[in-house]
């Protein structure tokens, strides 16, 4: 197993789904939702009037068994209904070593430091290693992706097979520079919590 990237969007009509939340990062599917082993998954649920979501990857398609980070992608309740959408993709840029890194901010006031808001976002980052910018399995591939045929443009996931978890992402910004089509950069994603 290797941990890759996927280019695409989550497929419409989305399926109903009847989840049971494990609560060690993993959820079983009740039903026949007919995923494989591989698949990975955008689960969205309402609470209220507001709409949450995660992505997973299905460890266990014969048994509908799904896992999930459940460090960032926090809250998901005991048992509930959602709609999944089956990220139909292509694997790009295969990447097996990444790390997570985790801003948290929090505003307070006074001298007692009273806290009044919170926020934690996370980033993907790809180790400062040489690659190549252009050609099958790169950086430029995974990040040329264009609007599709119906008018969608392809969202980005990165899998982590090994972990069993799989996460939403966003390139930003960088600046490269590259010499006779290499590169040697780290490379950041901001990671998608809802």
């Amino acid at each position: 197993m290797a941990n890759h990237f996927r280019a695409g969007v989550p497929e419409s009509p989305s399926v109903f789904m009847s989840i049971t939340n494990n609560g060690d990062g993993t959820f079983r599917e009740i039903g026949a939702s007919n995923f494989n082993t591989g698949d990975v998954v955008r689960i969205e649920y309402l609470i209220g009037a507001i709409t949450y979501g995660f992505y997973a990857l299905c460890i266990d398609g014969g048994a509908d068994i799904f896992s999930f980070d459940k460090n960032i992608y926090k809250g998901v309740p005991a048992s509930f209904n959602a709609v999944g959408g089956l990220f139909k993709t292509t694997e790009y840029f295969p990447e097996d070593i990444f790390k997570i890194d985790v801003d948290i901010q929090q505003g307070s006031y006074s001298k007692q430091y009273i806290k009044y808001s919170s926020s934690i976002s996370y980033k993907l980052i790809l180790p400062n290693n040489r690659r190549n910018l252009y050609g099958p399995d790169t950086i430029g591939e995974l990040l040329d992706y264009e609007e599709t045929t119906s008018g969608y443009i392809p969202q980005l996931c990165y899998v982590d097979e090994c972990g069993g978890a799989a996460y939403g992402v966003s390139f930003t910004e960088e600046t490269f520079q590259i010499f006779s089509n290499r590169f040697k950069s780290s490379i950041e994603f901001n990671i998608a919590t809802r």
